[in-house]
């Protein structure tokens, strides 16, 4: 289980990482001459939406990984469902 939450982690980390480096190349290229205050704003904004959006993502992940040794302690001692 804690394999699963720290691959997830990486993972989270990972599209973030991506996402901020695309956000810099794009304001590199469009945004000539903007304040710094406007910029730290922007990135921020867009750092906020990008978790949001990440966290809906690996949201049904993690509650599958918290909630998977409830069901495997379940086929274990003999329930589960019904194979024909």
């Amino acid at each position: 289980m804690r394999k699963i939450f720290i691959q997830i982690l990486v993972f989270y980390s990972l599209f973030l990482l991506v996402f901020s480096a695309m956000r810099f190349v794009m304001s590199y290229y469009f945004i000539l001459n903007q304040a710094y205050e406007e910029l730290t704003k922007m990135f921020l904004a867009g750092l906020r939406m990008d978790l949001k959006t990440l966290t809906y993502i690996f949201l049904p992940l993690l509650l599958a990984m918290l909630l998977s040794p409830l069901f495997k302690s379940k086929l274990a001692r003999g329930g589960g469902f019904i194979c024909n």
